[in-house]
């Protein structure tokens, strides 16, 4: 059964404890990052007791735009995520601190992100050349409100 939960740092942790399916990010530099995200709205989900992603929203604009991030499981796929609960949870944010324009900048080899992204309403906007390091582009994926 799938449930989600306050995001705490720890739970960053033991996804890559457990395999985390991001391409080129070391492990160190992500758990260097979970703290800081759990400064902004973040949830983790929970599927038979395991931690299978977190994800939240970094505010770059109040009441204008955030951009948002998310942790999974390396066999994120084999797990029963439901995804309408947590765009539920996205539009309640977007409307609690009035963003209109919610990011996703996805690196355009992480399938698995895309889907995940995808399965939460986003759509593909443009191409970002060289956006990430290594020199990835990514794809501009967005949720825009109204």
């Amino acid at each position: 059964m799938f449930k989600l939960i306050d995001y705490q740092p720890q739970h960053v942790a033991e996804l890559v404890a457990a395999g985390v399916k991001q391409p080129e990010v070391e492990a160190a530099d992500i758990l260097g990052r979970a703290e800081l995200l759990g400064k902004f709205p973040a949830i983790t989900g929970i599927c038979d007791g395991k931690v299978v992603c977190s994800g939240g929203m970094i505010i770059m604009y109040p009441e204008h735009r955030a951009e948002s991030w998310t942790y999974l499981i390396n066999d994120i796929e084999k797990y029963r995520v439901n995804y309408k609960m947590i765009r539920k949870q996205v539009i309640e944010w977007m409307a609690e601190f009035e963003i209109v324009r919610l990011e996703a900048p996805l690196r355009m080899d992480f399938e698995p992100g895309i889907r995940f992204a995808r399965h939460m309403g986003f759509r593909h906007e443009a191409i970002l050349e060289k956006y990430h390091p290594g020199n990835v582009d990514a794809w501009m994926h967005v949720i825009i409100k109204g």
